[in-house]
């Protein structure tokens, strides 16, 4: 009837029950579609992992190496080369691939800092500072170096020398000069180069290539960013005719670059270095994260920023991770207590690019190293060095060398996830080689300022035991963690690393409203 076809057409009231309904509908697809651009981002990761698998580009290695810092004048009572040499097979029990040795030139007297000076105040390219030893005592540690398939780096102080060097008496022209037409520096004991002069760049040129004739691999280059680019770019490739350097760029902090711009200096960022140098230091980032340890800036800030180094630095960019260095203060020193600190240097390793160790972290020293005065590192049973050999050993399992890293999140605990690239079976009728996810690693960095064990984080692994890769022997109840539902059994006091296989189950990479430009359309 009439009146049957009207209220046919009649829409049905509003009601609790059909909210809910098309509530869960919606609910449901944005759910799918949730899992959706989860399957799609880890498979996105693994190709991209899949894509370095091979790479035979010669400098693949750059991002595993582990670097050990040594002064050598301080690594022992005696201070010399030959101490520094019988140290050499703890150093490479460790893990380590290159020895840096921090200057080992005679260090200049006028204007000298402390008693001993300063070793980046250098009077002699081509010498060894008499107390450490002689120029045959350092080619016997390159020659063990080498035996023990170690490679050798050296620092380099090309920006300045001591006011007192041979080159500021015969080639005065050679210097930045001040009102007065003295040699000047922003450093009282150096005279700072000009680099106007070709004949500076051909010598400093030859300093490098007597030192490679000596059995050194690689050179770490003081204060990089102070010297002019094209004078780099010639040394390099002079130099590299003579072997396959390795070259360390010391870039300097955001702070520091921006006054020497200001002031008309020159002030290479990482990359312009980059052009040159196969690692550069950490320095741009260090002011943020000295903040962040000490607790007046959030861990997601940090990781917002190395997720921004992916952006402006080259795609094969390399950084030098490190928590402490000869400049800087010790980690246990700075650290709000030993958890953070060992939590921060598992980090430091765990992260992408090279690690580096300085040399008194194998016993948690908290004394920064001394420069200018004897002040030898109190070797004692070195409580550290075992958990120290583990971090390095991480940057040699595949899933590292061939993955993918991905930082998930800062709080409760920073977690980050190295995802391997893809396995590939033989289907059931052999045709086919079927992608399997391979698997990786998942870390669990308690870098909190507060001594309190956090509760467990949201753990994107299926339920079961999984190997704790960095744990202390003593410590059983880590060596093995039972994930169930989403969580951790045991507090994550410092760190762990655990081995999986598959796939992460329901981890999302870190949001950014900063660099998600996405948001930021949407927006503006």
């Amino acid at each position: 009837s009439e009146s049957t076809m009207q209220c046919a057409n009649v829409k049905p009231r509003w009601s609790h029950a059909s909210a809910r309904a098309r509530h869960g509908v919606r609910k449901g697809r944005k759910e799918d579609e949730r899992k959706l651009w989860h399957r799609k981002w880890l498979g996105a990761l693994r190709r991209k992992a899949a894509g370095r698998v091979g790479a035979t580009d010669g400098r693949s290695e750059l991002p595993t190496l582990v670097l050990y810092e040594v002064f050598v004048r301080n690594h022992s009572e005696e201070g010399t080369f030959e101490m520094v040499r019988k140290d050499l097979e703890r150093i490479h029990s460790m893990g380590v691939d290159v020895l840096w040795l921090m200057p080992h030139y005679p260090i200049g007297k006028e204007e000298r800092k402390g008693s001993l000076g300063s070793p980046y105040s250098i009077m002699d390219y081509k010498a060894c500072e008499g107390s450490l030893g002689t120029l045959q005592d350092f080619e016997r540690l390159a020659n063990k170096v080498h035996e023990l398939g170690m490679r050798l780096m050296i620092d380099i102080v090309f920006n300045h020398t001591s006011r007192d060097s041979a080159f500021v008496k015969e080639h005065p022209e050679w210097y930045k000069r001040d009102i007065f037409d003295r040699p000047t520096s922003p450093w009282d004991d150096v005279a700072d180069f000009n680099y106007e002069e070709p004949a500076q760049w051909d010598a400093l040129i030859d300093v490098l290539k007597f030192w490679v004739s000596k059995g050194v691999d690689g050179f770490r280059c003081d204060v990089a960013s102070m010297v002019p680019l094209g004078f780099w770019q010639k040394a390099r490739e002079e130099v590299d005719k003579e072997g396959n350097m390795i070259w360390l760029a010391e870039s300097v902090d955001s702070t520091f670059l921006s006054a020497l711009r200001r002031a008309n200096q020159t002030a290479l960022c990482d990359a312009e270095l980059m052009q040159v140098f196969d690692l550069t230091y950490d320095y741009d980032l260090w002011n943020l994260w000295c903040a962040v340890v000490a607790g007046t800036e959030p861990v997601h800030r940090f990781l917002e920023m190395l997720q921004f180094q992916e952006v402006y630095l080259p795609a094969k960019a390399v950084k030098l991770r490190f928590v402490e260095n000869h400049d800087q203060t010790r980690i246990m020193a700075r650290a709000q207590s030993k958890h953070q600190a060992v939590a921060w240097t598992a980090f430091a390793a765990f992260n992408k690019g090279a690690f580096l160790i300085h040399a008194g972290q194998e016993e948690g020293m908290q004394k920064a190293t001394e420069l200018f005065e004897k002040d030898p590192i109190p070797w004692s049973s070195r409580p550290y060095q075992g958990f120290l050999s583990k971090l390095a050993s991480l940057k040699k399992m595949k899933e590292v060398t061939d993955g993918e890293l991905v930082l998930i999140s800062g709080a409760p605990v920073l977690v980050a996830a190295w995802i391997a690239p893809p396995v590939h079976e033989p289907s059931p009728s052999g045709r086919l080689q079927l992608p399997k996810p391979g698997g990786g690693l998942l870390g669990l960095f308690n870098v909190g300022v507060c001594d309190e064990v956090p509760e467990s984080p949201d753990i994107p692994l299926e339920d079961g035991n999984y190997h704790n890769i960095i744990a202390d022997p003593q410590a059983e109840d880590m060596n093995t963690l039972q994930v169930t539902s989403g969580k951790i059994s045991v507090p994550i006091r410092t760190a762990v690393v655990l081995h999986f296989e598959g796939d992460l189950t329901s981890a999302t990479p870190l949001y950014s409203n900063l660099l998600d430009f996405q948001a930021a359309r949407s927006v503006f």
